[in-house]
C-alpha cells in the first residue's frame, strides 16, 4: 500500500511517499494517524502544506539570522568582585559568571534569550574578555564577545 507520511516515522519524514506492508499500513499507521493513503488528492493537499512550511521556515531562519546580526553587534560589560592580583598579574573573580547574569545582561539590551541558549565555552572566572555562543535555534548561532571587569 502506498502512504504518506504525516509524522516522522523511524526513517521516514512527514511528506515522504513509500510503499508499505498493507497490514503496517492499516493495522499500525492509519491508525495512528502517523500516515494517510497516497491519493491523487492527498498527495496533492500535502505537497501544498509542505511548501508552506519550508516558506515559513525560511522566513524564520531569516529572522533568525537578522537576530544573530544585531547580537553580535553589542557589547557586553558584566562588573563582577574581585579578589587581588595574583603573581601572574591576573585577578580571579569570586565564583563565575553564570548564564542568569548573561541572561540578565542581555535583557538590559533589549534581547529575551533563554538562559539554557547561551553557551558559555569556557567557565568564566577570570576578569577579561571571554566567547560565549547564543544558539537561537534552527542551526543559528550568534557568537559574542563579553568582558568581565571589576566593580570599582
Amino acid at each position: 500500500m502506498k502512504v504518506i507520511f504525516t509524522e516522522n516515522v523511524e526513517n521516514n519524514k512527514v511528506g515522504d511517499i513509500k510503499e508499505v506492508a498493507d497490514g503496517y499500513a492499516r493495522n499500525f499507521l492509519l491508525k495512528q494517524g502517523m500516515a494517510v493513503i497516497a491519493t491523487d488528492e492527498e498527495i496533492e493537499k500535502i505537497q501544498k502544506e509542505l511548501t508552506k512550511l519550508q516558506q515559513e521556515e525560511e522566513k524564520k531562519i531569516k529572522d533568525l539570522e537578522e537576530e544573530k546580526e544585531k547580537l553580535e553587534k553589542i557589547s557586553l560589560e558584566i562588573k563582577v568582585e574581585a579578589g587581588p592580583e595574583d603573581e601572574e598579574g591576573t585577578r580571579k573573580i569570586f565564583g563565575s559568571v553564570t548564564n542568569a547574569e548573561i541572561q540578565e545582561t542581555l535583557l538590559e539590551k533589549g534581547f529575551d534569550i533563554d538562559k539554557k541558549e547561551i553557551e558559555v565555552l569556557n567557565p568564566i572566572k577570570e576578569l577579561g574578555v571571554h566567547d560565549i555562543h547564543i544558539k537561537l535555534g534552527h542551526g543559528v548561532i550568534a557568537e559574542l564577545k563579553i568582558k568581565v571587569s571589576p566593580i570599582k
